[in-house]
């Protein structure tokens, strides 16, 4: 037994229990880090995605495209911007529509990016 451990009042055995609950600690928050990366992308980066496409104006298809989405999932997404004000809907030439990011859009996108950061 080594001095400081003595001092401390630690035994051999002791000191490598808490080094093995330290080490797995950290192989817990490994692991959780490695599966937030790995899964699949959220609701609200989907959202995001969507909002950066509609930066410069964007057709659905565009929109669909550029975020890697179905067209199914697309309406549900579009639906959801639009009635929180975050994606506005122009029409063009009577039936094709575009849409753009609104401020309060900008804003999210923004806000999202600041709360990533903070995280990773």
């Amino acid at each position: 037994m080594s001095n400081c451990s003595y001092l401390l009042g630690l035994n051999y055995r002791d000191i490598m229990q808490k080094k093995n609950l330290v080490v797995s600690s950290m192989n817990q928050v490994e692991a959780s880090f490695q599966e937030l990366q790995t899964r699949r992308r959220s609701d609200i980066k989907m959202l995001v995605e969507i909002l950066i496409v509609g930066l410069k104006g964007a057709k659905k298809t565009e929109i669909v495209y550029k975020a890697n989405l179905n067209f199914k999932i697309a309406k549900k997404y579009l639906d959801f911007l639009l009635a929180k004000g975050l994606l506005t809907e122009d029409s063009l030439c009577g039936r094709k529509k575009i849409y753009r990011t609104t401020e309060k859009g900008k804003m999210f996108i923004k806000r999202y990016g600041e709360t990533v950061e903070l995280i990773l």
